[in-house]
């Protein structure tokens, strides 16, 4: 998987992106963005390397398929999406009390008594989006 360093904000970045932008197409009220899934694979945003949205074809990549989609589109601009699930911090009484509460009772999938699917509770996603700018080399800057 390509990685790719965070480049400052600097002149030549801001030209490399500025060069990209004929390229950029604005979402129609139609048109689909594949931000969720690859196209290509099973990868997302929670992925080990994220997602790559190409903003040209508006469909999402995954770092293992970021070169080849940079060679069959011609597109260098990439939105890159990065989430990370993290344990919420919990107290040891509202611990032991959630686990007692969490047992259940009844062979169900998310009705009292049965087996709870809602993770809003228990973590936090921490969401990171930032502009790649994939070269046509093996080398790319993102800020």
């Amino acid at each position: 998987a390509p990685v790719l360093p965070t480049a400052p904000m600097d002149e030549s970045f801001l030209a490399s992106v500025r060069a990209a932008m004929p390229s950029v197409r604005k979402p129609g009220p139609h048109d689909v963005v594949y931000k969720d899934e690859c196209v290509f694979s099973f990868d997302t945003p929670f992925s080990r390397g994220g997602l790559y949205v190409n903003l040209s074809t508006l469909r999402g990549v995954g770092a293992d398929h970021l070169r080849i989609d940079r060679a069959r589109t011609g597109n260098a601009l990439y939105l890159h999406l990065k989430f990370v699930k993290r344990k919420k911090a919990t107290s040891d009484e509202s611990t032991e009390t959630t686990t007692k509460e969490q047992t259940p009772t009844r062979l169900a999938i998310g009705v009292d008594g049965g087996f709870d699917v809602d993770d809003n509770n228990k973590y936090d996603t921490e969401e990171t989006y930032a502009l790649v700018v994939c070269e046509s080399s093996d080398d790319a800057s993102s800020e």
